[in-house]
């Protein structure tokens, strides 16, 4: 069976013969297309504790505030990408009130429904889940496996989660690396 492939970066259009695209390469995981569309494991369920409205505000902050590949709330720049404050975040879903916002940010962050990780200017970076909401087509990289293998172990195939465990003591991905490793995807200079 032929198919095209087409290079998300450069846009470059291979034909090629092989039935299945490579599944695991050093860029990640390839998770498998469904029908869900962004939501990619099916298996993967919020919380209870999670309220409709809080579910609407993810569904906001992953639909159009979310940098594809990476899974940071942020937007693209002039020279790649940057993450959004806490202050916007709220600001994006409507919580315009620090104590609501912070209310809302420390509960994803409790149930590990976000990650937060500081960047090399003392910034926060805020990432969803990809168990939760992850962009089709993109590759599981090793720092999101590394900031939710928690969640993440139950839903991915054994030979995958094999693999990453493989990879993480030659990567020795610490949190340090994981930001260097981000801010060479978003194109951030080093200050």
């Amino acid at each position: 069976m032929r198919y095209r492939i087409t290079d998300n970066f450069t846009g470059q259009i291979t034909d090629t013969d092989n039935l299945h695209p490579e599944t695991m390469t050093e860029e990640g995981y390839l998770v498998p297309a469904r029908k869900a569309g962004s939501r990619s494991f099916r298996a993967a369920v919020l919380p209870a504790e999670v309220t409709i409205p809080e579910k609407g505000a993810l569904w906001e902050l992953a639909t159009y505030h979310m940098v594809a590949g990476v899974n940071l709330i942020g937007h693209r720049t002039k020279t790649g990408f940057t993450g959004y404050s806490a202050a916007s975040i709220g600001d994006l879903v409507g919580l315009h009130s620090r104590s609501k916002r912070s209310k809302f940010l420390n509960k994803m962050l409790r149930l590990r429904i976000m990650h937060r990780v500081k960047d090399s200017r003392g910034e926060w970076l805020y990432f969803i889940n990809p168990a939760y909401h992850m962009a089709p087509g993109w590759r599981l990289s090793a720092t999101l496996y590394s900031f939710f293998s928690k969640e993440l172990d139950p839903i991915l195939p054994e030979d995958i989660r094999k693999e990453f465990r493989r990879r993480a003591p030659e990567a020795a991905l610490t949190e340090s690396d994981a930001v260097e490793e981000v801010e060479d995807i978003m194109g951030v200079a080093d200050v």
